[in-house]
């Protein structure tokens, strides 16, 4: 062979290429790092979205059925005059119909409780 045929053989020679693994390796763990970041980011921002950014408050927790009765319609002159009236369940005859610790109808709690006076005084 004369030195012009080696050299258009070696310039007309491409050599292969071949992924090796360590770079199809890499380029999988960049690519699951991606996207959990864009997962995690995603499911913050959709958090943030539902719960936003609201103020805590406290409230008094107060069973109306429980005996002795709490005086709740007292707490409109404190520094928390807010309450949280409980519980307010199904009824054990009918799941649709609500009642005051399944004890009392919304009407018996009126009467017999005074309830709705109570709350009147609270708001007043």
């Amino acid at each position: 062979m004369n030195n012009s045929e080696i050299k258009s053989t070696t310039e007309n020679y491409q050599p292969e290429k071949c992924l090796s693994f360590l770079r199809v390796f890499f380029v999988l763990i960049i690519f699951v790092v991606i996207i959990y970041l864009a997962f995690m980011n995603a499911k913050t921002i959709q958090e943030e979205k539902t719960f936003g950014n609201f103020e805590s408050w406290f409230a008094s927790y107060v069973d109306v059925t429980a005996t002795p009765s709490f005086d709740f319609e007292q707490l409109g002159s404190t520094s928390t005059p807010q309450v949280v009236l409980s519980f307010i369940v199904s009824s054990n005859d009918d799941e649709c119909v609500p009642t005051w610790g399944a004890y009392y109808t919304l009407d018996e709690a009126a009467r017999v409780l005074d309830l709705d006076r109570r709350i009147a005084r609270l708001q007043q």
